[in-house]
């Protein structure tokens, strides 16, 4: 079941469903539900109806808590849509706009935060860590970072993709990156600005 096949007002609803039966152990009534959504009955069943023809749920008939998920719904609900935001250049920094330029899907349980996005590389600097031109990198947007993690870093306005070693006794940041042929970035600490930890990475061929 692809999440195109589906629209946000539908996936919504299932959400809904989904967590009402893990939080209650059994799914809502009708009536329950149309509460939830704040529709009436007949909308609320229209709702159930074009689910049940895209094969998400199920209904028992003769009880009044007939609704119940199917393994494409669950397979469906354990995704979500994060945003590209640009791109990032994985070399001398340069600056990228912020700006929305698609969405790509995530698995729930391995990134169970709200507030990620993705960004698409571009240069050679960190192919040594597994990231290459093309790749879309996913961010966790976050302070607190330690020595050691790759992050997206802004310096002067311009952003770039890094190894970060900070050396708090002499007050310098080294974005480092994980290429041979490349050299350090060697800046005074309160010249960084940190956007965000890589925390994932997804390849499309």
């Amino acid at each position: 079941m692809e999440e195109r096949k589906i629209t946000d007002r539908q996936k919504e609803v299932l959400e809904i469903i989904y967590n009402f039966i893990r939080k209650t152990g059994y799914s809502p009534t009708i009536i329950e539900l149309s509460n939830i959504l704040n529709v009436n009955i007949k909308t609320c069943y229209e709702f159930i109806k074009r689910l049940e023809v895209k094969g998400l749920i199920e209904r028992v008939k003769g009880s009044s808590r007939t609704i119940s998920l199917t393994k494409e719904a669950y397979s469906l609900l354990k995704e979500r849509k994060i945003p590209v935001l640009g791109r990032v250049v994985a070399g001398s920094p340069i600056y990228s706009e912020i700006d929305i330029d698609g969405e790509i899907v995530i698995v729930r349980d391995r990134f169970p935060k709200n507030n990620y996005f993705s960004l698409k590389v571009k240069g050679d600097s960190m192919v040594e860590a597994g990231i290459n031109e093309g790749d879309y990198i996913i961010i966790e947007p976050t302070n607190d970072i330690i020595s050691g993690d790759i992050v997206v870093a802004m310096i002067d306005g311009e952003i770039t993709l890094k190894r970060i070693y900070i050396k708090k006794d002499e007050g310098i940041c080294i974005l480092h990156p994980e290429n041979k042929n490349l050299k350090d970035i060697i800046v005074k600490g309160e010249e960084v600005e940190i956007i965000g930890k890589v925390v994932g990475l997804q390849r499309f061929y």
